[in-house]
């Protein structure tokens, strides 16, 4: 988890530092436990800080320390749209 204010996404001037927060994270957990799967989730994906995601990866790939790490990036939607999911059904009386 990072911590960051609402005013990080919004002033341009505070996006590379979520950026490499995000990289951070991601180099800290692989390291601690070994995690090669990243979700970046909604805010830590908006087009106007990372281009949806893609200069993450982009940063991802170029750092030597992920070489050969099998380290992987993406939206986290799906990891979303199933937690919503799971998170309905287990609501009393709800019916599909």
């Amino acid at each position: 988890c990072i911590c960051r204010t609402p005013i990080d996404y919004i002033k341009p001037s505070r996006y590379r530092l979520v950026n490499k927060d995000i990289v951070k994270l991601i180099k800290d957990q692989n390291k601690a436990y070994g995690t090669k799967c990243f979700g970046l989730g909604n805010l830590n994906k908006m087009k106007q800080i990372n281009d949806g995601g893609k200069l993450i990866s982009e940063m991802v790939k170029a750092d030597p320390y992920f070489e050969g790490k099998g380290v992987k990036v993406w939206t986290g939607d799906t990891m979303t749209a199933a937690s919503v999911y799971h998170q309905l059904i287990d609501l009393p009386d709800f019916d599909m």
